[in-house]
């Protein structure tokens, strides 16, 4: 293995245990039907998801295609020559931070239909993590010292240090800004959001089970994402993209949504693939019913 390959994968690292921002796999844990396992306290809790039941899940997702998020849109299947590091969308445009086998640093780039167009900095950064509502970047130089950029029409301005660095907006949100995760305790629910500080359910056991054919009836690591005047629904392990109709959910196909907005969204699929999709235009949504 070559030495810039070693420093490469060193830069990868330091990148995902400092700063989280490792794209998405099949991480986390499920809880099907009849599955749970006890702690020491006594305590039950979901326990992962059989390799039989996550088969069925997988050959029972559609191949994601022009197809899989209604009309008005435009889909890009790629596969890229880079290791994606986050990504994130601000003011309607889609970046990535990324890896190169070419370069030890990570960089940073607007992504278009499948196209990378890069973002020039004047140094070599280890490392590049989105803050402050991501329209900061946080660059970590082989030193440890750190520049900050602000993200402004495709580019990356030099800039000063914010007084209070933060990491702001979540990356996956519903339409409300709100996040979601596994149902409430004894209501039957499979997932719920916070509403007015209050958890509150989204979709039930029975929805989440008609989805997945009966293979799940409850589901924890899941997050939400909002694009073109709907509400995704993704199951971490073993990376499975659900539309919420209100209070139903439809299985859409597999993978991982890595950014979302009324307008972009990115998806990784475990076959090294990415989907990016682009509405022609941001949807009306006061005429789109509450999902």
């Amino acid at each position: 293995m070559s030495r810039s390959v070693v420093i490469l994968w060193m830069a990868c690292i330091v990148a995902c245990v400092a700063f989280g921002g490792c794209a998405r796999g099949s991480r986390g844990s499920w809880a099907s039907q009849g599955e749970a396992a006890l702690t020491e306290s006594g305590n039950s809790y979901p326990s992962p998801i059989s390799s039989e039941a996550a088969a069925r899940l997988i050959a029972l997702a559609p191949r994601l295609g022009k197809n899989s998020f209604g009309a008005g849109v435009d889909v890009t299947v790629f596969r890229p020559s880079w290791l994606l590091g986050e990504a994130r969308v601000v003011d309607e445009t889609l970046y990535v931070t990324y890896n190169t086998e070419q370069s030890p640093y990570q960089e940073i780039a607007s992504l278009v239909r499948g196209v990378l167009h890069p973002i020039w900095l004047p140094r070599g950064y280890y490392a590049l993590s989105f803050r402050n509502g991501n329209r900061l970047i946080s660059a970590v130089l082989p030193s440890g010292a750190r520049d900050w950029y602000e993200l402004r029409a495709g580019e990356a301005i030099l800039t000063n240090a914010p007084s209070l660095p933060a990491y702001g907006v979540p990356p996956h949100v519903l339409a409300d800004g709100d996040s979601c995760a596994d149902g409430l305790v004894g209501s039957g629910s499979a997932l719920d959001e916070l509403r007015a500080h209050h958890r509150v359910s989204i979709l039930t056991s029975v929805a989440i089970s008609r989805a997945t054919g009966g293979t799940l009836a409850r589901a924890i690591e899941v997050y939400c994402d909002h694009f073109h005047g709907a509400n995704y629904a993704t199951l971490d392990s073993p990376g499975i993209i659900m539309q919420l109709d209100g209070d139903g959910a439809t299985l859409v196909g597999n993978g991982w949504i890595q950014a979302a907005s009324e307008r972009h969204l990115l998806i990784t699929e475990r076959d090294g693939l990415m989907v990016e999709v682009i509405a022609a235009k941001i949807r009306d949504v006061s005429r789109v019913d509450n999902q």
